[in-house]
């Protein structure tokens, strides 16, 4: 693999940049050169958040929830969450009930390129590593035989507590305001019964006492902070204690010596208290200052013991430190901190906090140093932090006295370290499938190689290999960190591949032997477009793309690694509203028929080469916002269009080429659909935020593809692979899986 131009020194990049001959000037006026640098000091391509600064990034999450948020378009007063709450639900009990897929599942990977992860447990001989969309899973503590545990969930982990059990561990996972519980290690799960009083939940721990149980901590209906527990064998939390009425409160338990199992502390914003009864009271201790917009409390039990806590007041994070639960004294102000705190029991002086990248103290919290820049992870994975450190945990080695144990959880999976910090090893580069996949591109000449666009992992490359036993198959290279989806190539050759990236368009250039081409290609400037805008090969001419944003721009090479953008049609998508086209397609066959939607619902044909527009009839897609078109691939007046189906249908058709649009089928959830593909034989296929669906050619009903061995998991991507008669679909938190139907066709 290499990148282009080959490694060399930055100041050689730039002589030959400033020396290299000008691209020969535009031929049209409206016509505009899309170009810039992207080469670190060691001349490698620098990660994409790095380059574009710390503004982008801090203004990155916010749009990507606003992008988010806005494909999950709804009539006023609707709440989709709770409509896929409700979907999750329903696919519980059909799991339960036993189900087969039409066909057969197959997990391709990647291997060893883990996603984001967000908490672990210790029992025992398992480590439960919980991660961001592909649930729960368990290993040894040294990371190895990584296996799933909540497949019949959907969604996420935020916490986990795990105790010895009867049938198995006892497992209590919370995700958000939910709480699941199994009592057979995962084989079974249902919902925990006692929570109907909580109106928000905060934390889910472990208290070490006799038997162990679990807390939950939340606040109630009546806006009070609530504590609650439940032991091995139980689905039920029953009350524990109940105290003052606040928004933010954090607690700490005590690990190691006599107050382990009984000593609580907690924080109930800057109010700190203290029980010795394993939570049935507690005791004010002093007060720090009143109302706050978020706590964090930790704490060493080497200081007699010595807390650590985190406050924040507007959008500054402060740590203050205490020993004995006595007065506070500001330490520092934490200026990359999202929550992430942690000390250790044998040393007081220790304390890592999390953010961007994670920050060691060695003098109680007076400075901090940080473990590693965010750019050192892609040369050394197995020893170096991945960015966005999201979960931190520090228990006493049960096997050395002396000795802690902490894991931090990463966008790129959970790292253990034995010396509080100053080493790490990565847990997870091999076999933990959490990987969340935007988009996949294989060679329609080589099936099995395959090209993945992620979210935080980057764009990736990799070659289907065949599956041994249970879990991904298949490594992956991550060629340039990031975010990537949307990758388009013409008729999938591979040769020339687009990626989106929210902020340019990344390009690669060849099959066998790809270079990642240097310099990047703008998006336009001062136009309206998605946090990662869409883009649609072009059907005539691999060196050009299209790009959908307020207008509908075509991008063409000019020479070498230089492409320039013109607007292709005069069409104003955004009506001065700031909207923006938000799907497309062309009709295979026929280059000047194409199809496209915008996020105001409205479905559009061109009859020109996507030059001239014409608005189709689709009465009721007002809530759709499509995601997603696709044409079929032999009836050039048939597509489909997918998107928000909430407030109406996800999925319209048409027959006559765009002119009218109704709803398509029905069995489907309301859920949004995120892909829609054809098979050659007209079989269609959806990719949804409730899994994978099917529509069978000829049938008027949705049928749920999963089965029981797929995982339950958002479906963000589909693609026939014809050459290997199968569905290749990304999921957002378990990578990629191939769909092989029971009877491939054409056979």
């Amino acid at each position: 693999m290499r990148f282009f131009p080959r490694a060399r020194p930055i100041a050689s990049l730039l002589l030959l940049w400033a020396l290299s001959p000008a691209p020969e000037p535009p031929g049209d006026p409206a016509e505009t050169l899309a170009v810039s640098a992207w080469y670190n000091a060691e001349g490698h391509p620098r990660p994409a958040g790095d380059l574009l600064g710390d503004e982008w990034r801090e203004d990155n999450g916010l749009e990507r929830k606003r992008w988010l948020a806005g494909m999950h378009r709804v009539a006023p007063g609707t709440d989709w969450r709770a409509i896929e709450r409700a979907n999750a639900a329903a696919e519980l009990e059909r799991v339960k009930r036993g189900v087969r897929a039409p066909g057969r599942w197959v997990e391709v990977g990647s291997s060893n390129q883990a996603g984001h992860t967000r908490c672990v447990a210790l029992q025992g001989e398992h480590l439960y590593v919980g991660s961001a969309g592909g649930g729960l899973w368990r290993g040894t503590p040294e990371g190895r035989n990584w296996e799933p545990v909540s497949d019949p969930l959907f969604g996420g982990v935020d916490e986990v507590v795990a105790l010895e059990g009867r049938q198995g561990d006892h497992l209590f996972l919370r995700r958000g305001d939910e709480v699941f519980v199994s009592s057979d290690g995962g084989a079974e799960w249902g919902q925990a019964e006692g929570l109907a009083e909580m109106e928000r939940l905060l934390r889910l721990v472990r208290l070490d006492s006799d038997p162990p149980r679990a807390l939950l901590l939340g606040i109630d209906s009546t806006g009070r902070i609530a504590l609650l527990e439940a032991s091995a064998g139980e689905e039920r939390f029953r009350p524990l204690w109940t105290g003052a009425a606040v928004l933010h409160a954090d607690l700490w338990l005590v690990r190691r010596g006599a107050g382990r199992g009984r000593e609580i502390w907690l924080a109930q914003e800057g109010t700190l208290l203290r029980s010795q009864d394993g939570g049935r009271s507690f005791q004010s201790m002093t007060t720090v200052e009143g109302a706050v917009s978020g706590v964090r409390l930790a704490g060493s039990e080497a200081g007699g013991p010595r807390l650590y806590l985190a406050l924040r007041r507007g959008r500054q994070w402060r740590l203050l430190g205490s020993d004995a639960g006595g007065e506070f004294q500001e330490l520092s102000q934490l200026d990359d901190f999202w929550g992430p705190l942690v000390a250790f029991s044998g040393d007081p002086e220790v304390v890592l906090v999390g953010g961007l990248e994670a920050h060691r103290s060695t003098d109680g919290g007076v400075s901090f140093h940080r473990l590693n820049t965010w750019g050192q992870y892609y040369a050394d994975p197995a020893r170096r932090l991945h960015a966005d450190i999201r979960g931190m945990t520090s228990l006493p080695d049960p096997d050395h006295p002396d000795r802690d144990l902490c894991w931090i959880s990463t966008d790129g999976g959970t790292y253990l370290s034995q010396d509080r910090g100053e080493s790490l090893r990565n847990l997870c580069l091999r076999g933990l499938g959490v990987g969340q996949v935007y988009s996949t591109l294989s060679a329609a000449k080589d099936p099995d190689l395959i090209l993945a666009g992620t979210q935080d992992q980057g764009y990736q490359r990799g070659r289907r290999q065949a599956a041994r036993g249970r879990g991904p198959s298949t490594p992956f290279d991550q060629l340039l960190s990031g975010d990537y989806g949307y990758l388009v190539s013409q008729g999938k050759d591979q040769e020339l591949v687009y990626a989106s990236y929210p902020g340019f368009v990344l390009v690669q250039e060849g099959r066998e032997d790809p270079e990642l081409l240097y310099p990047w290609v703008d998006l336009p400037a001062d136009a309206a477009y998605a946090w990662m805008p869409p883009l649609v090969a072009d059907p005539t001419d691999g060196g050009s793309f299209y790009l959908l944003a307020d207008h509908l721009y075509r991008y063409r090479r000019r020479q070498g690694p230089y492409w320039a953008y013109r607007v292709h049609s005069e069409k104003d998508f955004g009506a001065g509203g700031g909207h923006y086209l938000t799907a497309m397609a062309f009709v295979p066959g026929h280059p000047e028929h194409a199809l496209a939607g915008d996020d105001t619902g409205a479905l559009w044909y061109s009859l020109d080469g996507a030059v001239t527009w014409r608005r189709g009839r689709a009465e009721g897609s007002d809530y759709l916002r499509p995601t997603t078109l696709a044409a079929h691939p032999t009836d050039p007046l048939r597509a489909v269009a997918g998107g928000a189906g909430y407030s109406g249908a996800a999925v319209w058709v048409t027959r006559d080429g765009g002119r009218s649009w109704r709803p398509l089928g029905e069995g489907l959830p309301r859920t949004l659909v995120y892909d829609l593909v054809w098979s050659p034989g007209g079989d269609l296929y959806a990719a949804t935020e409730a899994g994978a669906w099917w529509l069978p050619r000829g049938r008027r009903r949705w049928s749920n593809l999963m089965g029981s061995s797929a995982p339950r998991v958002a479906y963000w991507s589909a693609e026939w692979v014809e050459a290997a008669e199968r569905v290749r679909f990304g999921t957002y938190g378990r990578g990629i899986w191939d769909f092989i139907p029971a009877r491939p066709e054409g056979r």
